[in-house]
């Protein structure tokens, strides 16, 4: 297991207290545990999983016999860190009756995904079933795409086991039943990641269906489409949401949320559906959507009517936007994508959550938001932002200079965004996002984590492709050189 930083940092246990922990196996800890470390990006390999070669798949299967709660990690080089499937799910079970597996694909231990498994349209990516026991099976660190040609789970099928996804990208995925993940007769967790451009026909981004409960914390579900619940489909399940965000999601019933013969419990959640099709929430009669306050939607259909909610909002009001009016799903700093909230004196979400109520369903206080960045800003007397991100307005020196040359900068036209049309504005406000997470990591003693966030920044400005720049124009390179300068002050290059 990996010693979580600052940008990691979550405790399930904490953050979910006693209300909404199913009972699961308990299994004592062993001295025959095994770290395996994949050191091939290879699919399937020669079956072995050994010094000499060890895949992704072998990893799994040797777990899987291994009969203890193991780890799997990597050792790839940067340009080793895509693994293609070769056109079968990786299938994690419980074959000896322990099912307890931890794949941690942050390789460098900053936060951020560095591992992304990819199917390539030609399978599901992940089939978790607990065959013989309840399997606990932790995913953290990945990039999860390319899930298809499958009925059920395109990204992460999860059956009969508990799932937690961690500080994780799930996105581009699709199946008849949970494009992103199917939760079957399961508990899931997810927190601090991204489910995004998954489609279905049913739960384009989650499908819960059938006795599961799924947990959604800090993270952000935008971009999903199906027939029924673009973002989110739960039936006959238990649903629970806190600080997220629910945007920019497709379906004919239920764009952002379809509930029927389940219990879906929403707090300082945005639901903003901005798809000409489909209202925020579809709840059929023999469902029930709970609000436990200070949520914000763009409509009514959600019901939000509890303490501190919020409805009728304009999208545009609340969040950053792209070319076509819908949410821009950027890198605004942290391991994963978000959605920014619009800078304004005007904005609902703003410092909406009196901070006695800065809590997540199990009563306990939300110490972050999806990026790892301290809740609330101001640090620690201010109030929360609703949803997954959490608006900085100030950094400590030497990123505040930094900050401040950028602000000079577009002040005088001379600092632009970069990118098509009406995204170009959203992708500079990204960019200073960028820093902000920067000087609060730095705030927060995550040194590390500040240089990482700096140098994602310095690689959205230097005119290199990739990534894709974020900034141009004639003190670009000036702005290029000032970041480079504080990731000298504070060692980064060391």
């Amino acid at each position: 297991m990996t010693t979580q930083t600052p940008l990691m940092k979550t405790s399930m246990t904490r953050r979910l207290g006693g209300a909404l922990v199913a009972p699961s196996l308990t299994l004592p800890a062993s001295a025959l545990a095994e770290d395996f470390v994949v050191n091939s990006n290879a699919d399937p390999g020669d079956g072995v999983c050994d010094a000499a070669e060890c895949t992704l798949r072998e990893a799994i299967a040797a777990a899987n016999a291994n009969g203890e709660s193991d780890t799997i990690t990597f050792g790839l080089a940067a340009d080793d860190r895509v693994i293609l499937l070769g056109g079968e799910r990786l299938s994690i079970t419980d074959d000896t009756g322990d099912p307890d597996l931890t794949i941690d694909g942050d390789v460098d231990g900053d936060g951020t995904p560095d591992i992304t498994v990819d199917a390539q349209g030609n399978s599901g990516v992940f089939g978790i079933a607990g065959l013989q026991s309840f399997a606990n099976v932790n995913l953290e660190g990945l990039a999860i795409t390319g899930g298809g040609n499958v009925s059920v789970g395109g990204g992460i099928s999860n059956d009969v086991s508990r799932l937690t996804v961690t500080n994780s990208t799930i996105s581009g995925n699709s199946a008849v039943l949970g494009g992103g993940i199917n939760n079957f007769f399961s508990m899931l967790i997810v927190t601090n990641s991204t489910i995004s451009g998954n489609s279905a026909t049913t739960g384009g981004g989650i499908a819960n269906p059938l006795g599961g409960l799924t947990v959604v914390e800090g993270s952000t579900i935008s971009g999903n489409s199906a027939t029924d619940g673009g973002g989110i489909f739960n039936d006959d399940s238990r649903l629970a949401v806190t600080n997220s965000t629910i945007s920019g999601n497709s379906a004919t019933f239920g764009g952002g949320i379809n509930n029927g013969f389940g219990t879906a419990e929403i707090k300082s959640t945005i639901v903003a559906n901005t798809a000409t099709t489909g209202t925020n929430c579809f709840n059929r009669s023999d469902g029930t959507i709970t609000s436990l306050g200070f949520n914000l939607e763009g409509g009514t259909s959600c019901g939000f009517t509890g303490t501190g909610d919020q409805q009728n909002v304009a999208v545009a009001d609340v969040l950053v936007t792209d070319a076509n009016g819908g949410p821009l799903l950027a890198d605004n700093g942290g391991p994963t994508q978000t959605i920014a909230l619009v800078d304004s004196a005007d904005n609902p979400a703003l410092d909406a959550i009196p901070l006695a109520d800065c809590t997540d369903i199990g009563g306990m206080p939300v110490e972050t938001d999806q990026r790892g960045v301290d809740r609330p800003q101001p640090f620690p007397d201010g109030n929360c932002d609703i949803g997954a991100f959490e608006l900085m307005q100030e950094a400590p020196r030497p990123i505040a200079d930094v900050i401040e040359l950028f602000d000079q900068a577009v002040a005088e036209g001379t600092l632009v965004g970069a990118g098509p049309g009406g995204s170009a504005a959203g992708r500079l406000n990204a960019l200073r996002n960028m820093l902000l997470t920067a000087g609060a990591l730095l705030e927060q003693a995550d040194v590390d984590g500040a240089c990482t966030q700096l140098q994602d920044a310095a690689n959205r400005t230097d005119g290199a492709f990739p990534p894709p720049d974020f900034a141009q124009g004639p003190a670009a390179p000036d702005l290029f050189d000032a970041i480079t300068e504080v990731q000298g002050e504070l060692r980064c290059f060391a």
